[in-house]
């Protein structure tokens, strides 16, 4: 499994925490969540903090808990 098919399986999931995903999954999904939060706080880090930057930082966050969880307990 690569990249782009993991990270759209692990969405595709995203609430199914039934049965089991493949390793390439877990591990493909786990760095897609960790270059996405280090370009959040990167970016968020440039400029001042500011509100917008931490809603969208915040936003995205909650969006990607699920499917994380999703996969690691699958």
């Amino acid at each position: 499994m690569n990249f782009v098919t993991a990270i759209r399986t692990a969405f595709s999931k995203y609430a199914d925490f039934n049965g089991r995903a493949s390793r390439s999954e877990y591990w493909w999904f786990f760095l897609f969540t960790f270059l996405i939060n280090m370009a959040l706080e990167i970016a968020s880090g440039l400029d001042e903090p500011d509100f917008l930057g931490s809603l969208v930082i915040a936003v995205i966050s909650i969006a990607i808990v699920v499917p994380s969880l999703a996969v690691a307990a699958r």
